[in-house]
């Protein structure tokens, strides 16, 4: 169903509204029509953005690519956690010796 009919029955719904002689079954009746275009216009909507999705999937995606997946245990994990924990402290240390030596020579 297109835009330019819903309209159309849109604006026929809203012009029969404000019309001063008024049979309101008659109203009810192209009110009801009118949402039941507008559902069926929303559904194939929907039904041609699935249908464009699954079409159009330009997912950078390498399906060549080996998974990469870690296989260390969580005691491995942990020493390396402490490993690089170390590691920081060490840099730390030396961070704070060149700041402190900084202290020293400019007063």
């Amino acid at each position: 169903m297109s835009e330019s009919k819903l309209a159309a029955l849109e604006d026929e719904w809203r012009e029969r509204r404000k019309a001063k002689a008024v049979n309101e079954s008659e109203l009810a009746a192209r009110e009801e029509k009118w949402k039941a275009v507008e559902r069926e216009a929303r559904e194939s909507l929907v039904k041609g953005e699935a249908i464009e999705d699954a079409v159009y999937d330009l997912k950078a995606v390498n399906p060549n690519r080996a998974s990469e997946q870690d296989t260390r245990t969580p005691t491995q994990l942990l020493d390396f956690i402490a490993d690089k924990g170390r590691d920081a402290d060490a840099a730390l240390g030396r961070l704070r010796k060149l700041v402190d030596n900084s202290r020293t020579e400019f007063p």
